[in-house]
Parts: structure tokens; sequence; C-alpha cells
């Protein structure tokens, strides 16, 4: 039994899981970004200091303060690694923005709300975190610093947004910090977060691990927050594009009006299951190979990290980019770690409590419903090559360690144990709750944690 020091109704209860040790491991079949180093040194000597939102860069703005009417980026610091661009910018008149460098010592982190009441402890070190957004130069880069349409109203000049400053906003954004013990580091740990806000709750438990001595990197919010209040609509799109133009526009007030995070419009199931099935897919993958630059910057940093195992770490709605990043990683993997995780996107999107009861989808009216559900489920499997369950199958089950919820409804617990199951049934703590309070307890539970990612990459650097 693993319980927390305070008094709170909810102990974690330890399963050891039940292996299957005939379970075969097949390579990850997702699709390998490409990095080019040569081109990643070009696309950054060109990157200025500051970098107009709107409007063309102008030179003479790298030097000089921007008006107050110009909003702009400032560029702290840029690196070539792993064959992409790492920029840590910030707007320019924020200069204590998240965004800059924050330091990490004494248990704190300066300017960042931390979750739960916890006893501060000190770090061995004070250790410098940098924000880092990844930009990957496609074959079209060069397009980035080219000036953006211009236009007048009333006689006043308007400018679209710069390319450059939208490429740079639009990316994920990773924070990254060095291990404090130098050589003797246990390996680095690679945390994608759940959505919302939800990085806060699971901010001691990062410390904790950066407390042990792990280099970290962290993607703080899940890229499915933008799917978390998901509708979907299937009606007839109007040819005219006026008219289109003006269904968008209703449909994303109804959804401000209903605090939603996406009202999407499809003429039919076909095309709404294929479209998010892509989308999903393409966020996700972003995501988990977005951290690999910035492994390889923060090895090139502490070159003995090269020969570290790995711990990764998944958070809810970032549990698939934790497990993209596991399968593709499995030769260097020492644990996985899965909190409030699931398979089956298409029935978390229809059960989670955050739809209210409300149905997510608005069906076509002139189409028998079993047959656009069975249409909207084939198009999206299809589609859709990043579900837990399809990535279980490339990561070994001795690796893996679960924690979920036994009465969780923001994730359903049935959608839980399917994951453990597809997974080979490994090593599993339940917590007595739901969903929201395992990730506010997650902070009683952090030095267990970072106790069994210690374990596991010590097990896996005497094996390798």
């Amino acid at each position: 039994m693993i319980c927390a020091t305070t008094a709170i109704a909810g102990c974690m209860t330890h399963d050891p899981g039940e292996p299957n040790v005939a379970r075969s491991i097949v390579p990850s079949a997702l699709e390998t970004p490409t990095f080019n180093h040569a081109e990643a040194e070009k696309f950054a000597v060109r990157i200025p200091d500051l970098i107009p939102q709107s409007g063309a860069i102008d030179p003479p703005a790298q030097t000089s303060p921007a008006p107050n009417s110009l909003r702009v980026l400032r560029v702290d610091r840029k690196a070539v690694a792993g064959g992409a661009v790492l920029v840590d910018c910030a707007p320019a008149k924020e200069p204590s923005s998240k965004n800059s460098s924050i330091t990490i010592s004494a248990g704190d982190v300066n300017a960042v709300e931390l979750s739960a009441p916890h006893e501060a402890r000190a770090l061995p070190a004070r250790l410098e975190t940098r924000f880092w957004r990844v930009l990957t130069p496609d074959k079209d880069w060069e397009n980035l610093f080219q000036p953006p349409p211009q236009f007048q109203s009333t006689g006043i000049p308007y400018y679209a947004p710069n390319p450059l400053a939208e490429r740079i906003s639009e990316s994920r954004e990773y924070a990254a910090a060095p291990s404090w013990s130098g050589d003797a580091a246990p390996g680095t740990v690679i945390w994608f977060g759940g959505i919302g806000p939800s990085w806060k709750l699971e901010i001691d438990c990062q410390v904790a691990f950066m407390r042990d001595g792990f280099a970290f990197i962290g993607s703080l919010e899940s890229v499915l927050t933008g799917y978390a209040r998901l509708r979907v609509k299937l009606e007839d799109l109007p040819d005219d594009p006026k008219e289109r133009l003006s269904l968008m526009f209703a449909s994303t007030w109804e959804g401000i009006r209903q605090r939603l995070t996406m009202v999407s419009v499809y003429p039919n199931a076909t095309a709404a299951g294929t479209s998010l099935g892509k989308s999903i897919s393409k966020s996700v993958t972003a995501c988990a190979t977005g951290a690999e630059p910035i492994l390889a910057w923060l090895e090139r940093d502490q070159p003995a990290l090269k020969t570290k195992p790995l711990i990764v770490v998944g958070c809810s709605g970032g549990v698939p980019a934790a497990m993209a990043f596991a399968s593709r990683h499995v030769d260097r993997l020492a644990g996985l770690i899965i909190i409030g995780g699931f398979e089956d996107f298409e029935q978390l999107f229809k059960r989670t409590d955050l739809n209210g009861g409300e149905p997510t989808v608005a069906w076509r009216t002139d189409t028998p419903l079993p047959e656009q559900q069975r249409d909207f489920t084939e198009s999206f499997r299809a589609n859709c090559t990043v579900d837990p369950g399809t990535l279980a199958r490339s990561i070994p089950t001795d690796r893996v360690l679960m924690i979920q919820g036994r009465f969780d409804t923001l994730v359903p617990a049935d959608l839980s144990d399917r994951l453990w199951e597809s997974l080979g049934r490994p090593e599993r703590w339940k917590f007595f709750g739901g969903h929201r309070l395992l990730f506010w307890r997650l902070s009683a539970y952090s030095d267990d944690l970072a106790n069994w990612a210690e374990n596991q990459a010590q097990a896996q650097y005497k094996v390798r």
C-alpha cells in the first residue's frame, strides 16, 4: 500500500501487475519528421532579435525599440540542435513573461504559481530552465521572411500578421533543464502534461525528479486541450464562399457562447472522422517528435546524458504524446509512467464528463444513424495513428507504470483498464478517487514516482 502521509481520504493501492512475457513488441509505425541540420543553421541565422507580430521584418527594428502600437517578439536566445531551430522568446513589452528563463531553487519555481501546499526542500544546485519553441525547417521555410500583405482602410495602413511571428507563436513550447549532478545524472525525464492548467498540479513531481538528479524536458500543456470540449456538426456546406464563411463564424460564436473548445462542421460522418483522425495524429506526433531536438540540445550541453536512460511521463491528455515518444525510443526507454491514461479516442470524446452529458456529434437527419456512426468510427480509426491502444504494441510491459483513479469519469476508468490490458498488464497504482482528485493529490506521491523512476533507470543502465 502506498498512501499519502497527510490525513486525506484517498490512498493508492499497489498492483504489481501480471506482465505478459510472451507479448510481442512491434516497431513504431509513426512517421519520422524531416530534421535538416544544414537548413536549420541557415534558418537560425536569419531570425532577428526582434520580430514584429504584424507587417514585414524591418532591419532597423532589430536594434531600435518598437513603437508602442507595434507588438514585437523579443528573441532572448536561439540554438540549432537535432536538425531544428530552438527559439526562446517573449513579447518585448513583457520582460517577466513565463516564456523567459526561470530558475528552480529550494523546491520552488520563481514566477510560477504552485499547485497545493507542500514542504519546500532544497535542490543541491540552482538550475536554469529554458522555454524553447521548436521550428522545423520545412522546404518552404524561406517564405516566412517574405513581407506579408498590406492594406488600407480609411487612409490608415494595416499589416497582415508576420509569417515568422505566427510560426513561432503556433509552435510547441518545451521547458528544458540540465541535470544538477552532471555526469552522475540517472537519466533524462521527458514529461508530457495534461490539458489546460493541470501542469500546476504536476510541477511538484517534476521538481522531485530534478531534485533526484534527472535532466528534464517538459511539454507542459497537452495538444488535446483544443479537443477537450469538442462538438461536431454534420450538415451541408454552402457552395457560396460568403455563406460558408458566415457559417464558420456562426459556429465559432456558438462555441464561445457554450464555452466549447471547438465546433467543427462537416458534410458527412466520413469527412468528420477522417479530418479529426488526421488532425489529432498530426498534433500528437508533432508534440512527441518536437521533444527530440530539445533532447539533442540537452545532450550536447551534458554529453554524459547520451548514454543514460530515458524516463517518459504522460499525464491525462499528454499520454498519447508520451507513448508516441516512448515508442520511438524503446532502445533507451527505462520507464514509462502513465497517469490518468486511456485508449480509444472516440469513446473518450463521447463519454468524458467534460461534455456535461451533452452529445458531441449533431448527426444528419437524412441518413440512418447507425450508418453514420459506423462511417465515423471506421474513418476515424483508419486515420488516427496515435491511439494509445495502438501505440501500446511498441512498448515493453516491464517498463511501464500506470496510475489511475478507481472512480474516474473524466477519463472513464474502463478505458484505463483497456489500456492496461493492451500494455500487457504492467505494474499499476490505483487511486481511491477520481481524475481531478488524483491530480490534486499527485504531489503527495512525488517522491514515490521519482524513486520508481530512479530504480528503473538504474536497472536499465546496468542492462546496457
